[in-house]
């Protein structure tokens, strides 16, 4: 049974996957079966995450669009009525106190 090599290890806290698989391009590194295994694991692990991590801030962001979107259509809309139904009657750019004191 072939082992990782505590070497393996070190070089991967220190370089990290992608620098690793970069070494044993260039032939600094010897890597066994059970370790290209395990780096190859390690590297479709982290471009998951990431993947992952991207695709949930896209559909974040998108969401709170919508959101902004939809709340500015609802906010205060009522209250354009109520200035138009008081600029034609008065016949002239009504003030807040005008437009209060009109009711419903």
């Amino acid at each position: 049974m072939i082992k990782i090599r505590k070497s393996y290890y070190s070089a991967i806290k220190n370089y990290g996957t992608e620098k690793v698989l970069n070494m044993y391009r260039d032939g600094k590194i010897e890597l066994n079966s059970k370790e290209w295994k395990n780096l190859h694991r390690r590297i479709d692990k982290e471009n998951e995450i990431f993947y992952k991590w991207k695709k949930s801030t896209i559909m974040n962001f998108i969401i709170c669009c919508l959101l902004l979107v939809i709340a500015s259509i609802y906010l205060d809309n009522s209250n354009h009525e109520k200035i138009k139904k008081c600029n034609e009657i008065q016949g002239h750019q009504c003030s807040r106190y005008e437009i209060e004191s009109m009711g419903d």
